[in-house]
């Protein structure tokens, strides 16, 4: 099973569901608390070094990271670990988003607090393939079993990108 760094999203924390049900696949699942909702960053910084910490404990397979804490991963040196971006909220915090592969992008097209497009416009502006975004989903907590289903695969496929 794949070594996972979870990047939570705001209001959320390191056991949210997403991160529970990746435990109950078999994935081991680290992840920083990133309590700084004002100050992204010092949640960049935090990201960062538990990235590199994990890297140094024995590595790391897949960034999973959920709304605000996609925000946070496209800021990251992700120092070539592939990246499960889940409605990415880049544009909503502010930041000049570029990022490189590879990467996986799941997004519900009824999100109604981060829009659909601006993960397409993520990619575009990366030059990165749109094939990489999978839309799936009920909202943007992709809680529904479709969205699930999805983020358990796209772990595996980027997980296998690092064996």
């Amino acid at each position: 099973m794949a070594r996972i760094l979870y990047l939570h999203g705001l209001e959320s924390s390191p056991n949210a569901g997403k991160a529970t049900r990746l435990r109950e696949e078999g994935h081991e699942v680290v992840g920083p608390q990133l309590d700084h909702a004002s100050d992204l960053t010092a949640s960049i910084a935090t990201a960062q070094e538990a990235l590199d910490a994990a890297l140094a404990a024995g590595g790391l397979d897949v960034v999973v990271a959920s709304s605000r804490g996609g925000a946070v991963a496209t800021a990251l040196n992700p120092r070539g670990v592939p990246m499960l971006l889940l409605c990415p909220a880049w544009k909503r915090f502010g930041l000049d988003a570029r990022i490189s592969g590879p990467v996986r992008i799941l997004h519900a097209a009824a999100d109604d607090l981060v829009p659909l497009a601006d993960s397409v416009e993520l990619l575009a502006r990366s030059g990165l393939p749109a094939a990489w975004l999978t839309v799936v989903g009920d909202d943007h907590k992709l809680h529904d079993a479709a969205a699930t289903a999805a983020m358990f695969a796209a772990v595996l496929e980027l997980a296998g990108a690092t064996a």
